[in-house]
């Protein structure tokens, strides 16, 4: 789980601090040969 802070400008002009939050899940892995690297 990562969080941390989201800073955004309020419909009154006046700047929110609010809390944020994510779920992170792991879709893939990729794997290259030792003389290659992605772009």
């Amino acid at each position: 789980r990562s969080t941390g802070k989201f800073f955004a400008i309020g419909d009154d002009g006046a700047i929110a601090n609010t809390p944020a939050g994510a779920l992170i899940k792991k879709l893939s892995m990729a794997f290259y040969p030792l003389d290659a690297q992605p772009l």
